[in-house]
C-alpha cells in the first residue's frame, strides 16, 4: 500500500507516439466542399426560404406592434422603438461589415502588387507597395 501511495502521475511512464499520424483527408474533403460554389437551384432554395421567413417574422412582429399599440399605446410604442432600434442596430452592423469587405479589398489588392514586385524584383514598384 506504501509502494501505491508513493507512485503518484509523475512517476507514470510518458505516453507513447502514435506511429501514424492522422492525414487530415475528411477536413481536405469537407474544405473543398465548403470552397464549392453551391449550385443555382440551392442559392435558389435558400434566397426563397430566407425571403419567406424574413417576410414572416417582419409580418408577425408588426402586428405584434400595432396590436400593443391598440391595447396599451405607450407599451406599443416602446415596442416600435426597440423594433426601428433594432433595425438601425442591424443597418450599421451589416455597414460594418461592409467596411469589413473593403479593407480586405484593399489588402489583397496590396498583396497582389507586393507579389508582383516580389517576381519582377523591381525596386521601384516594392517601394510604391510600402
Amino acid at each position: 500500500m506504501e509502494e501505491r501511495a508513493a507512485e503518484g502521475p509523475d512517476r507514470a511512464p510518458p505516453v507513447p507516439d502514435l506511429a501514424d499520424a492522422p492525414e487530415g483527408r475528411a477536413m481536405r474533403a469537407v474544405i473543398a466542399r465548403g470552397a464549392a460554389r453551391p449550385s443555382w437551384l440551392g442559392r435558389l432554395f435558400w434566397g426563397l426560404a430566407l425571403g419567406l421567413m424574413g417576410a414572416a417574422v417582419s409580418v408577425a412582429a408588426w402586428d405584434f406592434a400595432v396590436g400593443l399599440i391598440a391595447r396599451v399605446p405607450v407599451l406599443g410604442y416602446g415596442v416600435a422603438a426597440m423594433g426601428v432600434g433594432l433595425l438601425l442596430v442591424a443597418v450599421m452592423i451589416g455597414l460594418r461589415e461592409l467596411a469589413g469587405f473593403a479593407r480586405l479589398g484593399r489588402l489583397d489588392a496590396l498583396r497582389g502588387h507586393a507579389g508582383v514586385a516580389l517576381a519582377e524584383g523591381d525596386l521601384e514598384a516594392a517601394r510604391a507597395v510600402v
